[in-house]
């Protein structure tokens, strides 16, 4: 997914799901916030439904420099 991210085309936005990734031994190695954080044209999606029965929230750049 971080290679998808740092080679995608600079006129799309990829919306990742990691709904599960709580569930993932190594979370931190496996999330793109990173790539929000660089401002990359992500938007990371996540549910807390999964582990806890809560809403979820979406994580994305100020401003996606879609071109």
């Amino acid at each position: 997914m971080q290679w998808l991210a740092d080679n995608l085309p600079s006129n799309c936005l990829l919306i990742s799901d990691e709904a599960y990734l709580h569930f993932h031994p190594q979370m931190e190695k496996n999330t793109l916030i990173p790539s929000v954080k660089r401002g990359q044209n992500v938007i990371i999606s996540r549910s807390f439904s999964k582990i806890y029965g809560w809403p979820g929230y979406a994580l994305a750049s100020a401003a996606p420099a879609l071109t």
